[in-house]
């Protein structure tokens, strides 16, 4: 069990319509099922906000952390599951990972769309 700790407003998933909240929320389990599987931590925080047209959702933990580019082809969790998604919807996904001090993985996506 992951410890999942929520700052931010949920009421902002409101913003998104439904393809896109689903979407995000695939990503962001996505990112939880990471931090659950290689951070080798049992909690992670959630930021959620609002700001210039766009919901932001941050998934950070204090784990192991990681390089992205050593990451191998055929994962596709990162790749696929996350960036993928995110971008299909016109978001971004930035992240910043350094190792022994954890990752911040930030998904942002414009509010509205199907």
């Amino acid at each position: 069990g992951l410890d999942v700790r929520m700052t931010g407003d949920l009421a902002v998933l409101g913003l998104l319509g439904p393809a896109r909240a689903a979407a995000l929320d695939a990503a962001v389990a996505q990112c939880l099922i990471n931090v659950a599987r290689h951070a080798d931590v049992d909690e992670a925080e959630l930021a959620l906000g609002y700001a210039g047209g766009e919901v932001t959702v941050a998934v950070m933990d204090s784990g192991v952390g990681f390089d992205e580019s050593e990451v191998p082809e055929d994962r596709i969790g990162l790749r696929t599951s996350i960036r993928a998604r995110i971008e299909q919807e016109g978001g971004t996904v930035r992240l910043w990972s350094t190792k022994g001090v954890g990752t911040t993985i930030v998904l942002t996506v414009p509010e509205g769309g199907g």
